[in-house]
């Protein structure tokens, strides 16, 4: 696997991405998954004017950094049906889609805020 560095520029536009398809989807709030989907919620929520919240509910845009295994967008799907989840990267061996993603991809995505 090879690894990828991802700046905050690639972030921001990304994030600009997704805050554009998710104005479509009328959300109350956001929730980003902890620990790297906390940095898009909070970009999110100001490109958004929603707040942050600190629980998820079906209103809700459910958000995290990457989409690698499955596991933890599976488990919120069952929670949470009615919610939207995003993320800037999608593993292109997940074994679920989120509804907004911005790229697909097999590498290690190293973030910004993980130097």
């Amino acid at each position: 696997m090879t690894k990828e560095d991802f700046s905050w520029e690639k972030v921001d536009k990304a994030c600009e991405k997704i805050a554009l398809q998710l104005k479509k989807k009328k959300i109350r709030a956001i929730y980003g998954i902890p620990r790297g989907g906390l940095v898009l919620a909070v970009k999110l929520s100001h490109l958004l004017n929603v707040p942050i919240v600190m629980g998820p509910s079906d209103a809700d845009a459910i958000v995290d950094e990457i989409c690698d295994s499955g596991k933890t967008l599976t488990e919120c799907r069952k929670k949470y049906p009615g919610a939207v989840f995003a993320s800037i990267h999608l593993n292109e061996r997940c074994c679920a889609v989120p509804d907004i993603y911005i790229h697909k991809t097999k590498n290690w995505i190293v973030y910004p805020w993980e130097k």
